[in-house]
């Protein structure tokens, strides 16, 4: 776990990792580093997750696949270059309007941005998105499109997409107010 990094005179910004088990083997792999001097080797942590046999790795895989199965559902994701030809603008409006706030895209490494294509309809943002999209600006990405597909008591449990798709754009509202507040349900 990456706790900070701590403040001290130039020169000696130190990056600080913490195991929950002392001893573990995973410490062997991380030692504070100076973040303004070459490390002696890079560290890959799939890598030290591999040859320490340590669980996290699972837990990596299992996080990855989740993620897959969340960009599936609905229809799956486009690239931004989709998202453009789709919108008619240019991939780099497309970004600033993701940036914004006013879509959703998360990063996902090699493949770039990828944009669920549930938030589209056949003339672009699904209504009412953006202004959902405003009650949910503290969020992260992976934050809302969780609440958008998970059925919750605020849309009598229903998820809020599909409320949204209906044109209860009110609805979702309040409870992207209460999700913001409160958390899940």
């Amino acid at each position: 776990e990456v706790l900070a990094a701590s403040e001290q005179p130039p020169g000696n910004h130190m990056i600080q990792i913490r195991f929950d088990r002392p001893g573990s083997p995973m410490s062997e792999h991380f030692r504070p580093t100076p973040l303004d001097t070459e490390p002696t080797r890079p560290i890959n942590l799939l890598e030290a997750f591999q040859a320490t046999g340590e669980p996290y790795l699972d837990a990596l895989r299992r996080g990855r696949e989740a993620q897959r199965e969340i960009l599936a559902a609905e229809g799956g994701v486009l690239t931004g270059t989709q998202v453009a030809d789709l919108l008619g603008l240019s991939r780099q409006a497309v970004d600033k309007r993701r940036r914004a706030g006013h879509l959703i895209g998360v990063v996902t490494g090699r493949r770039g941005i990828l944009y669920p294509v549930w938030q589209f309809d056949d003339r672009g943002p699904v209504p009412g998105l953006e202004v959902v999209l405003e009650d949910l600006r503290d969020h992260t990405q992976w934050s809302k499109i969780l609440f958008m597909l998970t059925r919750n008591a605020w849309t009598d449990d229903e998820i809020p997409l599909h409320v949204l798709k209906r044109g209860e754009i009110e609805k979702v509202r309040r409870a992207a107010q209460m999700y913001l507040e409160h958390g899940a349900p």
